[in-house]
């Protein structure tokens, strides 16, 4: 028996008039720049991280808060970025739709984690 979400991803695995789908071009551009975002995301993130705890005068109250944000955002560049770069490649998402789940808690998680 199939759920709404089954015939989504088997659709855009199957079917080649993909609404969605892109040319190669703007499919490259889409990766390169969410890859650069990524790799900004992940060395900027922790040069914050490394920069409050390296300088004693930077460990406020305020500046914890930051790192908090600081981690969330890591956990978006380490995680939900990579998995949304094979998404845009593989056209499905690319863990299976056993593990959709999955990537929605992950993403939930990185998006709260200040909380």
């Amino acid at each position: 028996m199939f759920t709404a979400l089954d015939n989504v991803t088997h659709s855009a695995a199957t079917t080649s008039s993909n609404p969605f789908r892109h040319s190669t071009g703007v499919t490259v551009f889409i990766v390169i720049i969410t890859s650069l975002i990524s790799i900004w995301c992940i060395i900027g993130n922790l040069l914050v991280i490394t920069a409050v705890f390296r300088i004693k005068k930077l460990r406020t109250a305020s500046n914890f808060l930051i790192i908090s944000l600081a981690i969330s955002d890591l956990l978006v560049g380490l995680f939900v970025m990579p998995l949304a770069i094979l998404s845009v490649i593989l056209e499905v998402w690319p863990l299976g739709r056993k593990y959709v789940p999955c990537g929605l808690h992950l993403m939930l998680f990185a998006a709260l984690a200040p909380f």
